[in-house]
């Protein structure tokens, strides 16, 4: 037999205790008999076997699809291998925007506190921190305690107890004749200042 098969309609003789019974080939083998395509009415779902040169009993079908059910019930809800979960730029819950890189320049917009007593530790001699330069504001170096500040936009002498370095086209407390000077301040009042040139 070459031709085609056409379940539907093409039959088989079959031997029943002796006695010849003819069938057709979708009564014995399903409606997709002998098909390339799914089998979606009958028993089980899986797609393509003959097209795989697999050819399978109803039991081998049942036991694929129970296999493959099983695989993808597993891989639901799982990522791929090329997925990234929604959360996948979070530590913690927190982006990783928010974190500070060691190894490029950064910035932060809140408080750093030292936890250890030499937090800060140059590795080379002319390392330090630097400051913003204007001949016409007054520019922190140090103070006392955080509640004691120049004007956070170095226009004003602020309240501060500590040091501070300006120029004296800054006026204030700045003092006359010195060019770039250190002050030492008081409650934002100059105390003593340190600077090029003499003082009246």
């Amino acid at each position: 037999m070459t031709a085609t098969v056409v379940p539907t309609t093409d039959e088989i003789i079959l031997l029943d205790n002796g006695a010849e019974r003819r069938k057709r080939f979708s009564e014995i083998f399903g409606c997709n008999a002998y098909s390339n395509t799914a089998f979606t009415t009958c028993t089980g779902t899986i797609t393509n076997l003959a097209g795989l040169g697999i050819t399978s009993t109803a039991a081998e079908v049942n036991y694929t699809t129970d296999v493959t059910s099983n695989i993808q019930a597993q891989l639901n809800g799982k990522l791929s291998t090329s997925g990234c979960a929604a959360n996948s730029q979070l530590l913690d819950g927190i982006d990783s925007s928010a974190f500070l890189r060691s190894n490029t320049a950064d910035s932060f917009s809140s408080t750093l506190t030292m936890a250890t007593q030499k937090a800060l530790v140059a590795n080379n001699y002319g390392r330090g921190v630097y400051g913003l330069y204007s001949a016409s504001r007054y520019q922190h170096v140090w103070s006392m305690g955080t509640s004691y500040n120049l004007c956070d936009d170095g226009t004003g002498s602020g309240n501060l107890y500590g040091l501070a370095f300006t120029h004296t086209n800054v006026g204030g407390q700045s003092k006359a004749n010195l060019s770039h000077q250190l002050l030492v301040m008081h409650n934002g009042s100059t105390c003593s200042a340190i600077g090029s040139g003499y003082m009246d």
